[in-house]
């Protein structure tokens, strides 16, 4: 088993619930929103807990890096889940 580094653990628990939000969301609303105005409020998500957003593709995938470490966050209907490099 990986060991998730600290920092991106922190980041991950501070933004998952705003970043699930934001794919519902996005979900409902994809036919009359800009993808734009999530992946900004997502890299402002991962910011204010702390990481270096990377980039987010529409999917809901999420790269973000903290410490030094790069982590991915997934986000789908049933579940939202970290994965590092």
């Amino acid at each position: 088993m990986k060991l998730i580094h600290k920092p991106l653990r922190d980041v991950f628990t501070e933004s998952a619930t705003q970043l699930g939000y934001l794919r519902d969301r996005w979900k409902d609303e994809c036919m009359f929103e800009d993808f734009e105005d999530y992946r900004k409020s997502a890299e402002e998500t991962i910011t204010k807990a702390g990481g270096t957003f990377v980039k987010m593709t529409k999917a809901f995938t999420t790269t973000f890096t903290a410490d030094g470490h790069t982590g991915t966050i997934k986000v789908n209907a049933r579940e939202i889940k970290l994965y590092v490099k």
